[in-house]
């Protein structure tokens, strides 16, 4: 047993030193090109072997498999016709390697040094070792294939280059290739399939070969990977990691699944595939065609002087887009989808266009501009069921869309429709500004709005709320065409020009303010049935020393207040239980109420209101009424006792309402008349109401004896057939 243990050692000893003993350092002396093999070739003279270092520098023929120890390539050198595997240590000076393979097993090491220009032509490399690249020249690649799964180490701003640019050159790294000195900007022109791990920690690596796969980049503090004019694909859940900078700066980026990204820049490359984007990209140049979606805890950032375009593409965000810069986002049949949770934040003045018709903008989540004190233009068709909200400048939707949501601009601030929209539900309004040519839809609009220009289209029934405030301003042509308007709120009609209304009608059931000395119209005329005006709430002149005139079918069963110029309606006029409101502003300025048709009073009200600090006195005339005809009298009428024994006595003629100040009281006479009583006094006070009581002490002790009273001469007059015992009259001023 022992006797074995020796033997063994022995042999082990002997093949130990023999390995030793054997091992050479050759230099070719052959000719070029000529063959390894032959042992001539060689200084000493012998074939170089697995154990055996080689200097190259002329061309060999490899003829074969080959395996050396070491090798070093330099000026004149090149390898040829064979397969190559050098277990150590490869030093490449210069030269090249044609219609050969190079392999670089698990421990060993390739140095790439010198300033010259090193290449690899129809050749293939397997690196599974470490390439140490510290050397200025560049090393380029003709119908060359590079596989590692080994280190790259790249010490130097090289390029590695493309040379034809054919399909059977590439790179395809599983293992780890890594810049770790040089501040400059190493190229790789061939396509980079990249499966492991790219790692900058200095300067730049630009790729401007494109390229695909699933593996890491990482660029740490002040470096760069740069996917350059031919872009990268994404074979799914590419990683762009670190605190430095990655960039897309041309060709097409597709990304197919979620892309996790720490700093991208986003200078020029057509994004596309369908991806997430995870971390902050900065985009400030180029093209979606992809569906690209910005993740809840990503932020895009848009900045630049630049356009960018949505092609076919649609961007959905469901975390932070930041737009800013001035460079326009053009949509060619693309789509921008903001979700609920998303934010899109408008930081500039730049405009969404409508390059196609086809561009859409959906936001269901907030649209918020916090900066820039210019426009944004929507040129795209805008649908909203989430926020807008303006905080600086204007934000102006030209391209029509739909609304359903929360529409809000601050104080200094305008969100402005233009073109044509169509609201539908619930829309909360604040600071909206409407210029457009056509509203529509079916909508209950609250909050404030502007109403510079435009019609309610065609269908539409738009009501505003209770808490609506909406101003009709500037000189655009505003109206209405086959649609419904309901007002619960206040609407200020400011403007100048006619408001025409086409088969269509307004129901007041709130405020309608009139500022203004125009006209509101049924512009079909008198065929057209389905126009009309219909007041339960308040219909109120504020301004205007003119007359404001209603030429469409008034139907009034609330309150006309008219307290400057003259109200006047044009076409036919009913009411029910109405009131009418007039102010007497000055001793020859009061507001009046003009109607060419008829005017029914029965079961209506007068009220007559003073103007702050205007007393009449005794003889002033106020022509409060004309009109074409009467049926009935007010059943009330207010404001007529001026107090200090001063009243204003109403007067009816065939075609007015005057009123006459008075400081004197009629006298009433009371005289028997068997078997009753006759009570009258002078048919001047014909708003006089008669009363009786036959207990002065009681709770409402007077009983009105209502009109009409017997006219007999110059007085009215009241006969009491059978007085109740004490019976007591009097005349009660209006």
């Amino acid at each position: 047993m022992n006797n074995n243990k020796q033997i063994l050692t022995v042999l082990a000893l002997l093949a130990l030193s023999g390995s030793v003993a054997h091992a050479t350092d050759y230099t070719w002396r052959g000719g070029t090109p000529a063959s390894w093999s032959v042992a001539s070739n060689w200084e000493p003279t012998g074939v170089p072997g697995p154990n055996d270092s080689a200097v190259i520098n002329r061309y060999v023929s490899l003829g074969g498999n080959i395996t050396v120890s070491n090798l070093t390539l330099t000026t004149g050198g090149g390898l040829q016709n064979g397969n190559l595997t050098v277990l150590g240590t490869m030093n490449w000076l210069a030269g090249e390697i044609s219609t050969a393979s190079l392999t670089i097993p698990s421990g060993g090491t390739l140095n790439l040094s010198g300033s010259e220009l090193k290449d690899f032509h129809l050749a293939s490399f397997t690196n599974s070792g470490t390439v140490l690249w510290t050397g200025t020249g560049a090393l380029s690649l003709m119908g060359t294939p590079i596989v590692s799964d080994g280190t790259w180490d790249l010490q130097t701003d090289a390029s590695l280059l493309w040379w034809w640019g054919d399909a059977s050159t590439w790179f395809r790294n599983h293992g780890v290739v890594r810049k770790t000195a040089g501040t400059g900007t190493n190229t790789i022109g061939l396509p980079f399939h990249n499966h492991g791990t790219m790692e900058v920690q200095s300067g730049t690596v630009l790729f401007n070969g494109g390229g695909n796969g699933t593996g890491l980049f990482q660029a740490q503090t002040n470096a760069t990977v740069d996917f350059g004019s031919r872009g990268y694909t994404d074979a799914g859940g590419l990683r762009l990691t670190g605190a430095g900078l990655h960039r897309w700066t041309g060709g097409t980026i597709t990304l197919n699944g979620p892309a996790e990204a720490d700093q991208v820049e986003w200078t020029g490359a057509i994004l596309a595939g369908t991806n997430s984007l995870r971390g902050t990209v900065t985009w400030t140049s180029g093209t979606i065609n992809g569906a690209v979606s910005v993740a809840s805890n990503a932020v895009l950032q848009v900045s630049g002087a630049t356009e960018k375009g949505l092609n076919s593409g649609v961007l959905t965000n469901q975390g932070l887009v930041r737009w800013g810069g001035t460079g326009p986002l053009k949509f060619l049949a693309g789509a921008v989808a903001n979700a609920a949770g998303g934010t899109m934040e408008i930081v500039d003045d730049l405009s969404f266009i409508n390059w196609w018709p086809n561009g859409q903008f959906y936001n269901a989540g907030l649209v918020r501009k916090t900066a820039g004190s210019g426009t944004n233009s929507f040129t795209v068709a805008f649908h909203n069921t989430g926020t807008v909200e303006v905080q600086s400048g204007t934000v102006a939707i030209g391209g029509g869309g739909t609304g359903t949501g929360v529409f809000h601009a601050a104080t200094n601030a305008a969100l402005r429709f233009t073109g044509e929209y169509t609201l539908a539900g619930a829309v909360d309004a604040q600071n909206l500004e409407w210029a457009v040519s056509s509203l529509r839809g079916t909508a209950v609009v609250s909050g404030t709005v502007l109403w510079t220009s435009g019609v309610i289209g065609s269908g539409a029934a738009i009501t505003f709320a209770s808490n609506a405030v909406v101003t009709l301003s500037g000189a655009g042509t505003k109206g209405m065409h086959t649609s419904v308007l309901t007002n619960l709120g206040l609407i200020r009609w400011a403007s100048p020009g006619t408001l025409n209304l086409l088969g269509s009608p307004i129901v007041n059931r709130g405020v309608f303010e009139i500022q203004n000395d125009e006209l509101l119209q049924r512009g079909w005329g008198a065929a057209d049935q389905q126009t009309w005006f219909l007041n339960t709430g308040l219909v109120r002149k504020i301004a205007g020393a003119g007359t404001s005139i209603f030429g469409l079918p008034f139907r009034n069963h609330g309150v006309v207040d008219v307290r400057a110029g003259t109200v006047r309606f044009s076409d036919s006029y009913t009411q029910t239980a109405g009131a009418l409101c007039l102010r007497l502003n000055g001793a020859t300025d009061c507001a009046r109420l003009c109607f060419d048709g008829n005017l029914p009073l029965a079961g209506s009200s007068l009220t007559v209101a003073l103007a702050e600090g205007f007393m009449p006195t005794p003889g002033s005339r106020f022509d409060l009424l004309s009109f074409g005809s009467r049926t009935g009298d007010f059943a009330v009428m207010n404001g007529l006792d001026l107090g200090n024994d001063w009243w204003l006595d109403a007067r009816y003629s065939s075609t007015n309402l005057t009123l006459l100040t008075r400081g004197d009281l009629p006298e009433l006479s009371i005289q028997q008349a068997a078997p009753g009583v006759v009570v009258s006094w002078p048919v001047g006070f014909s708003t006089f109401k008669l009363t009786s009581s036959t207990n002065l002490t009681a709770t409402n002790a007077w009983t009105l004896i209502p009109p009409p009273y017997e006219t007999y001469g110059p007085n009215f007059q009241f006969i009491e057939p059978a007085p109740a015992g004490s019976t007591f009259y009097r005349l009660r001023r209006p």
